[in-house]
């Protein structure tokens, strides 16, 4: 209970005091290792392997590295809340032309795709059935970050087979 109220906080917080964005360039694979460090950490002992497909070169990224790394910790913890039965959680980074690519993939049951559109909505959860404490929010706050930063979110599953939410953040 007390998760959940401090989620509805963090909420109305956020909606009433929308600070401006913090930009300043940041090594964004230097972030991406140290969340994928930490979910190691995390996971060690669950019988999920992680797997960090993050380039050698540092890419650097004009974003608010705080709000990113949130975006990044409710994608990773989202494929483990939904994925966990698959055993693996990828997470990836790459330079597409001016572009970055951020990826967080797992092997979980996947998502239909009539529930493609709304996966991102505020309170929604895909499939009633599925089991968690989240109030449908993470993937909502995502898209919010994603879209106040000029990115991108898509979503790639295959029913059955793996969820890949991803996104693209301009340079």
């Amino acid at each position: 209970m007390d998760k959940l109220l401090d989620q509805l906080l963090n909420i109305a917080r956020h909606e009433q005091h929308m600070p401006p964005l913090q930009l300043a360039p940041h090594i964004l694979s230097e972030l991406m290792r140290k969340v994928a460090t930490d979910y190691l950490l995390f996971l060690d002992g669950k019988n999920v392997v992680l797997e960090a497909d993050i380039e050698e070169v540092d890419v650097v990224a004009v974003i608010d590295a705080q709000l990113i790394e949130r975006a990044l910790r409710n994608l990773l913890d989202n494929a483990i809340r939904y994925g966990e039965e698959g055993h693996y959680l990828g997470i990836g980074l790459a330079e597409e032309g001016e572009d970055v690519l951020l990826t967080v993939k797992d092997r979980g049951k996947g998502i239909p795709q009539e529930e493609y559109e709304r996966i991102f909505e505020r309170f929604y959860r895909a499939d009633g059935g599925r089991k968690g404490e989240g109030l449908g929010i993470g993937l909502s706050i995502v898209k919010e970050i994603t879209e106040s930063h000029h990115g991108m979110l898509g979503l790639a599953s295959d029913l059955d087979k793996r969820i890949a939410p991803s996104g693209a953040l301009e340079r």
